[in-house]
């Protein structure tokens, strides 16, 4: 007699173990309240496909201030865009499927889902910013502040903490970004878990990039972005990957701004504290009309005479004269205020570890002696993992091993090998800039090769 309800077998005793149990009974089609379910499509797999694109509803459309939507995203709603082919230039994001090499690039537009795959912290922090909006005028905002006057300088500082050299050193952050690759690359979070899954919707940039101001209309809206959209998910990954975990710890590494020190006080824009509750390292942050960086259209970049030989052998720096009189100090161009304010700031703050950023781009600092190393431009929108990059600086002043950075031996006073000269104004001595060093140095080859040919 039908009753309405499967009938299985369930009487288990007549079974040993090792015979197989019954399988239960397909449902019968002419049994009440038993519904046949029509088999899927054969369009559509039932199993998602890790390597296809991850399926769910169409990104919103964000705009110039946010991430807009990939090709991907737009080809369907079930999101099964065909591969497309890497772009020709590198500012063009590629919508391709790349998560089997790249698995950050399936998050450019979107933070994760639960049906993601899980994802390395290292990973996570290549996802691209989006880029800065406008200043609110063309041309405003371009300025920078002043250095203190000479008297406040000697006061604050002895002669013993003038700045003699800065010395470009390329290749200073890429043993760091190795290290903390090797380091942190094995911390994987897992999206399908939720507090993992909130932490990593936490630091994405459509997230942090919400409710930002729209327009730059000073240097505190340029803060706003910097410090929400590139710093702060830097310093949180750091943590997270560090301890192992995504949970609120206590006695965190932190961001602050400066405390107030009274009329003539050096006050950094930002102060990177470590878990210690010591000062780490000095952030100055500038608007991208004043801190121009490389690669901006029909703009010169600030520091493109620092910068114009890529291939200048380490260790050779460029003469800094400390300015003598407040005159003097007003007549510095940017790139030398802008590099002396960090300067000052390091050593009024007693740190030896700094970066100066404009959100499209960012420098590192390191202090040794009366000589100031200083790193590549990280650009925004061509470099991948800037985002990275300041998570290695973070890494590295929090930690304790610091033999990982090697920097090479300065070349001393070079300029008086050559016969330079003094200098005729404060600043970057620009007889002592590589563009000069290069033309010194390929004389001196020249002057060796003849001497050989004349001897044989």
């Amino acid at each position: 007699m039908n009753d309405g309800r499967l009938r299985i077998m369930s009487n288990s005793s007549n079974f040993s173990d090792s015979t197989p149990r019954p399988k239960r009974r397909r449902p019968d089609p002419q049994d009440e309240d038993v519904t046949p379910r029509a088999p899927a499509p054969a369009s559509r797999p039932q199993v998602h496909d890790p390597s296809s694109p991850p399926r769910g509803p169409r990104p919103p459309e964000l705009g110039p201030l946010g991430f807009s939507p990939t090709a991907a995203h737009l080809a369907s709603d079930s999101m099964t865009a065909k591969v497309t082919a890497p772009p020709k230039s590198r500012k063009e994001p590629y919508t391709g499927n790349l998560r089997s090499q790249q698995p950050w690039k399936s998050y450019v537009d979107r933070p994760p889902s639960s049906r993601d795959k899980q994802i390395s912290v290292v990973d996570y922090l290549h996802i691209r910013p989006p880029s800065i909006p406008l200043v609110y005028e063309p041309g405003a905002l371009s300025s920078t502040r002043a250095l203190p006057n000479v008297h406040t300088l000697e006061t604050k500082m002895g002669k013993k903490d003038r700045l003699l050299s800065v010395v470009p050193f390329g290749a200073l952050m890429e043993p760091l970004i190795l290290h903390a690759r090797k380091k942190y690359g094995s911390y994987k979070l897992y999206p399908g878990n939720p507090e993992q899954r909130d932490w990593l919707v936490a630091i994405h940039p459509t997230t942090t990039s919400r409710f930002l101001p729209a327009v730059i209309r000073s240097e505190s809206d340029s803060e706003d972005w910097v410090l929400n959209v590139m710093w702060r998910p830097a310093l949180a990954g750091y943590w997270a990957a560090h301890n192992k975990t995504v949970r609120n710890l206590e006695n965190s590494p932190n961001l602050t701004s400066c405390d107030g020190g009274g009329a003539g006080a050096i006050l950094p824009d930002t102060m990177i504290w470590g878990p210690d509750h010591q000062l780490k390292a000095t952030l100055e942050i500038k608007t991208h009309g004043a801190f121009i960086s490389t690669l901006t259209p029909h703009e010169t970049p600030t520091f493109d005479h620092i910068y114009s030989w890529p291939e200048m052998p380490p260790g050779y720096g460029i003469r800094f004269v400390w300015p003598a009189s407040d005159d003097e100090s007003n007549g510095t161009t940017k790139a030398d205020k802008m590099i002396a304010q960090v300067w000052i700031q390091m050593v009024a703050k007693n740190v030896n570890y700094a970066a100066l950023t404009n959100y499209s781009s960012v420098i590192f600092f390191v202090r040794e002696g009366q000589t100031l190393y200083m790193s590549d431009e990280y650009i925004l929108r061509v470099d991948d993992h800037i985002s990275f990059a300041i998570f290695a600086f973070i890494a590295y002043i929090m930690g304790s091993n610091k033999d990982i950075l090697k920097l090479p031996v300065e070349h001393e006073n070079w300029w008086d090998k050559y016969d330079v000269g003094k200098a005729d104004a404060p600043g970057l001595d620009h007889s002592t800039l590589p563009a000069r060093l290069k033309e010194h140095l390929w004389w001196e080859t020249q002057s060796t090769g003849r001497k050989t040919t004349h001897h044989t």
